[in-house]
């Protein structure tokens, strides 16, 4: 699983190898699918500490996405707070280049570190995914309900969008859906698959708005 390869590759020195190709591989495969059934998604792309310290990242991801005439605007670029702890200052700098560039900015599993709210100030994100550990055992009256209440009323504030993680049944969903303005991600709409298989998925759904399709 991803959590063991990536925590590989970041010591080793591959992991700036290792989104390039990512990069290369979402890049190509969002531009068949506009290609075959010009769909209207985005794709969205993990990113690692090491990679926000690689300065030409900005300019290289631009030129790769124009090259295949495609638009910074059709990727999100997705982070995780933990990883901004140590080198705030350069990835705040590189943030901003991508945001000025054209591409979403997300914080993925919000409300997992400590300093949240300073991020969501201090970063130029367009988007908040927060953790799936809040809808495990979310209820009408439990804390995690109104916890995840009051940070989409922040998120909302701050005119950012937000995605809940981690939805999985019909009941979570439910409880869920009367907070909008707010996208879910989760089991109980679709699990990992390849891309032929998406193909078939986005092509068949009717994708309603409030379920986000996110993930690579």
């Amino acid at each position: 699983p991803p959590s063991h390869f990536i925590a590989l590759s970041e010591p080793t020195g591959l992991v700036t190898e290792l989104t390039q190709w990512v990069l290369r591989e979402a890049i190509r495969q969002a531009k068949a699918w506009e290609n075959l059934r010009n769909l209207d998604c985005y794709l969205s792309v993990n990113l690692s500490t090491l990679d926000l310290l690689y300065a030409p990242l900005a300019r290289e991801l631009t030129s790769m996405v124009k090259d295949a005439g495609l638009t910074p605007a059709m990727f999100r670029l997705e982070i995780t707070e933990s990883m901004l702890i140590d080198n705030l200052a350069q990835a705040r700098d590189m943030l901003i280049q991508l945001r000025d560039a054209g591409f979403g900015i997300m914080m993925d599993d919000f409300g997992t570190g400590f300093s949240s709210l300073s991020y969501l100030r201090q970063l130029p994100f367009s988007a908040v995914k927060i953790d799936r550990s809040f809808t495990q055992a979310i209820t009408w009256d439990s804390k995690d309900y109104g916890m995840v209440r009051n940070i989409l009323s922040l998120i909302h504030f701050l005119e950012m969008e937000s995605i809940i993680e981690g939805v999985e049944t019909e009941e979570q969903h439910e409880l869920l859906m009367p907070l909008d303005p707010v996208y879910c991600q989760g089991y109980l709409f679709a699990k990992p698959m390849p891309a032929i298989d998406a193909e078939e998925y986005l092509a068949a759904a009717s994708l309603s708005p409030t379920v986000a399709a996110t993930g690579t």
